[in-house]
């Protein structure tokens, strides 16, 4: 991802991005992880937006609302804070709940951050 300033351009890494995820998921306290079993954080930079998905495991009984909120409020405070000047799409895919065994499950959650 490339940001063009009054300085020149900045190139920003997908280590940046992968950081904000990491952050945003220590904000559940515990409550959810990422999904190790497969490639987690995925960074598509196209000419319009910027897609940051990402895949996660949820613990069982606590609550997906809470969780999704806050993980969504954080990466959109982060990524405004950076001024990109195009759209960002945080895409959070639940692939898992974990109990005494990992039940799939196919829920996914979208911001669109302009």
């Amino acid at each position: 991802m490339e940001k063009i300033t009054d300085y020149g351009t900045i190139k920003i890494s997908d280590n940046v991005f992968e950081k904000m995820i990491k952050d945003a998921l220590s904000k559940t306290e515990g409550r959810d992880g990422l999904a190790i079993e497969r490639k987690s954080i995925l960074i598509e930079d196209g000419p319009e937006e910027l897609k940051l998905e990402f895949h996660v495991v949820h613990m069982f009984g606590t609550s997906l609302r809470f969780s999704t909120k806050t993980i969504l409020d954080h990466l959109e405070r982060s990524i405004r804070r950076l001024g990109l000047g195009k759209n960002v799409r945080i895409v959070m895919k639940v692939v898992a709940i974990k109990a005494r065994r990992s039940q799939k499950r196919d829920l996914e959650y979208s911001r669109i951050i302009k």
